[in-house]
């Protein structure tokens, strides 16, 4: 192919791919003020310190987190720690962990609560993915 050719192929391609809603890269803050939260989450999946916790601990609004995360990652605090949280399932679950196990390791009270958050991230139940 030419490079106009390809040029012109990748370009189309390019407009007409979306990115998916369920995606598990992510995308890491780095400044000061987000960094202490994406290492402690990074490093304990299950933290189960919320926004206002966060907030009150680096002494700033929890508006100020969300403008922050929003800005550094494009997605919300929330949906950034489940994404964190599904990461880390999927390694645990990759290894043959069982369900329960790997609910409460990322911060979950139930199985059940589990499953509804991890089919929210990926698309999947944790059974149908270890499945795959």
């Amino acid at each position: 192919m030419s490079s106009d050719s390809r040029a012109v192929t990748e370009a189309m391609v390019l407009d007409v791919l979306t990115p998916s809603s369920r995606e598990l890269l992510l995308h890491m803050p780095t400044s000061d003020l987000l960094r202490p939260i994406a290492d402690a989450v990074r490093d304990d999946p299950g933290d189960s310190r919320t926004l206002a916790d966060w907030a009150s601990f680096l002494g700033v609004s929890a508006r100020t987190i969300t403008r922050a995360f929003n800005a550094e990652t494009g997605t919300s605090f929330a949906r950034w720690i489940a994404a964190v949280r599904a990461q880390h399932a999927v390694a645990l679950l990759t290894q043959g962990w069982e369900v329960d196990v790997v609910a409460e390791e990322v911060g979950y009270r139930s199985a059940s609560a589990f499953g509804v958050a991890f089919r929210r991230t990926t698309g999947l139940t944790p059974g149908a993915f270890r499945a795959r």
